[in-house]
């Protein structure tokens, strides 16, 4: 065998060994997600809550959902100090619950409670325990300039007093579903899956943790908002430039960063596809992409995870 045929051989052998590869990682992820069954609290009174997925990890997104049954008017739920009610539309409830873990949870098992109540007034507990599984985020290193690495102290004020008023913003929620069907990435762009990593931004700045992901947008594309909601925050930020919040009920926001030009103002209401503004490389950012980010209250969330929830 000649030099030439036996270098094809070798890139086609690659090739397949790629392939047998995928398809293995992809089995692999099939059977996982099969094994992954939903959770289920089931109720004497007929009714229960099933939620998915039945375990999480930091950064997770569990959906919980009311299967009626029986005489059960309403289940209230309870996960990680917060509180959440579930039931009849009629009665001013959704019959789901988003509810969100925190990049800073520690791995263990948590404590999942659903009280369910009747039309009659009787009430009934039940408990389970939801495995949260640890996750390693790595640590990434990025030059920015000094304004932005090592800000003055003036600037560091003004960072502190942006940051207070988002949370205020995140610490509203509105009771009932806004969004309209499932969510949609923010643009069709190839999406860096940088959630969770653990920043350096040269100099002596602190470790920063990024609570989102970046889509490589190119300057100027229009950036769409992902869900049906309300415009919350829609201003320019030191850190994140001009930046849009959502409201997508229920305590679910979606966050919108470093784009050139906004289009929407605070209050505004938005549809699935409109667009909020353009990319850009505004606030902290070394070039134009969008940060996309997603938030359940006070809880960093992975807005990824949207993209797979079934919301109709």
């Amino acid at each position: 065998m000649d030099e030439n045929s036996r270098s094809a051989m070798e890139r086609r052998l690659r090739v397949s060994f790629v392939f047998v590869g995928c398809a293995f990682i992809a089995a692999a992820n099939a059977h996982a997600q099969s094994a992954a069954e939903n959770g289920l609290l089931g109720s004497s009174f007929g009714a229960s809550i099933s939620y998915a997925p039945a375990s999480s990890g930091p950064g997770g997104i569990i959906k919980a959902s009311l299967n009626k049954g029986g005489s059960v008017r309403r289940v209230a739920l309870r996960f990680l100090g917060k509180e959440y009610t579930l039931g009849k539309p009629e009665d001013g409830l959704e019959p789901f619950a988003l509810l969100g873990i925190d990049l800073d949870v520690k791995p263990g098992l948590l404590s999942l409670d659903a009280v369910f109540e009747t039309d009659g007034g009787e009430k009934e507990e039940i408990r389970k325990e939801v495995p949260i599984h640890p996750k390693q985020f790595p640590v990434k290193r990025i030059s920015v300039s000094k304004a932005f690495s090592e800000p003055p102290p003036h600037v560091r004020e003004r960072i502190q007093k942006e940051a207070e008023l988002l949370r205020e913003v995140y610490g509203r929620t509105t009771p009932r579903w806004l969004g309209e069907g499932s969510f949609m990435k923010p643009h069709p762009a190839s999406l860096v899956p940088s959630f969770g990593e653990r920043r350096v931004y040269g100099g002596n700045s602190p470790l920063s943790i990024h609570q989102g992901v970046d889509l490589a947008v190119p300057k100027g594309d229009p950036i769409r908002s992902s869900n049906s909601g309300r415009v919350v925050w829609a201003a320019e930020t030191y850190l994140s430039g001009n930046t849009a919040v959502i409201d997508h009920g229920l305590g679910l926001f979606t966050v919108y960063c470093h784009m050139s030009r906004l289009m929407v103002r605070t209050g505004d209401t938005v549809k699935k596809g409109d667009t909020l503004g353009y990319c850009g490389s505004t606030g902290r950012s070394t070039g134009p992409h969008l940060h996309w980010g997603a938030r359940l209250g006070e809880s960093r969330v992975d807005p990824t995870l949207l993209l797979g929830l079934s919301l109709d």
